[in-house]
């Protein structure tokens, strides 16, 4: 019985571990949580309970987080522009991409390159 709590342990910190891995090579292509169970071979569902169990958060959440982070290193790179930014990231438009930005962040991309 302990055995297999220990190996659904270290299975779910292996999963984890694949997904962040996941994650950081398709995060500026793939915002669905939906694709990387799919790589993973797991639910969507149960990649969600697995992440917020370990992390604390949910694929979409940890997803959003890291091109957040992203997106304010180009920023303050300088080197390109805020539409490019936005193109680069795969945005829909350049309102969707302020959009997003401000809502995680709570300022514009442009007041934010700004400071």
């Amino acid at each position: 019985m302990q055995q297999s709590k220990f190996i659904d342990y270290e299975l779910n910190q292996k999963r984890v571990y694949v997904f962040l891995k996941l994650m950081e090579l398709h995060y500026h292509t793939q915002g669905s949580a939906a694709f990387y169970a799919n790589r993973m071979g797991i639910s969507e569902k149960r990649l969600n309970q697995i992440l917020k169990e370990k992390l604390g958060k949910t694929a979409k959440q940890i997803i959003e987080q890291r091109l957040v982070t992203e997106i304010k290193r180009m920023l303050q790179t300088n080197r390109v522009t805020i539409k490019e930014i936005a193109f680069q990231l795969n945005f829909a438009s350049l309102s969707n991409f302020t959009r997003f930005f401000k809502r995680h962040t709570g300022v514009t991309p442009s007041a934010h390159k700004r400071k």
